[in-house]
């Protein structure tokens, strides 16, 4: 359940500017600035070498905006995905309207492809929405979704593709690296006697870090294309 990987708040106070110990202490990826008792912004920690002072978090920190807020019993729809997609973060408030916790977008993008057979009409319109062509892998290497741009890239059909291994479709090798070592894999040429694609591999990790899927994304290489089969 999308609750399982709710995480702390781990917060700075406003008037502290001895920050040294909160990040020694803070196992979080993110930590969070506070203003007037409320979440003012962010830090993804990874940013924090060399930050000595609340000042210099406040030079790296994201405002709290744009992020997402979402309720433990929140429904899905598409508006509220493409709004939670913008941010690396979405917040959990409670029935007062008091954060919570905190889930990252990776995981949130977990549980709905996890609910797809729930949301199927969801996912569906989510994906034809997006531009480019995009297959959902699960975390047993099997073609989960896809959508139509992605399709007609590699002249397959819905029902070809979808509970076959990955690697069966794409370079078997690259799909290895993405589940076993989490790497993420852009500009990788394709070339069959089928199509000629370009490939980025992109890993959904859940909280600990472990992958639990992937996104392949696929775009058509049109001048070979036009050349081997016209």
């Amino acid at each position: 359940m999308l609750m399982e990987q709710l995480r702390p708040i781990y917060t700075i106070p406003e008037h502290s500017d001895e920050i040294t110990e909160y990040l020694q202490e803070c196992k979080e990826p993110f930590l969070f600035l506070e203003k007037d008792n409320q979440l003012q912004a962010y830090v993804e920690l990874k940013d924090s070498d060399g930050i000595q002072s609340r000042k210099d978090l406040e030079l790296v920190s994201t405002s709290m905006h744009n992020v997402g807020v979402i309720q433990p019993d929140q429904s899905f729809t598409l508006p509220l995905i493409f709004h939670l997609m913008g941010e690396p973060i979405v917040i959990v408030h409670d029935e007062s309207e008091s954060p919570i916790g905190f889930i990252e977008r990776e995981d949130v993008l977990i549980e709905l492809f996890q609910r797809e057979h729930h949301n199927a009409n969801l996912l569906k319109i989510l994906l034809s929405s997006i531009p480019m062509g995009m297959f959902i892998v699960d975390k047993n290497e099997r073609i989960m979704n896809s959508n139509d741009k992605a399709l007609q890239m590699i002249r397959s059909t819905h029902k070809q593709v979808v509970g076959k291994s990955a690697g069966e479709v794409f370079q078997q090798d690259h799909v290895h690296r993405v589940f076993t070592y989490g790497e993420t894999l852009l500009n990788q040429i394709l070339i069959t006697d089928e199509m000629g694609i370009l490939v980025d591999y992109s890993p959904i990790k859940n909280g600990t870090g472990e992958v639990e899927g992937a996104i392949i994304i696929v775009q058509d290489l049109p001048m070979l294309n036009r050349w081997q089969w016209k």
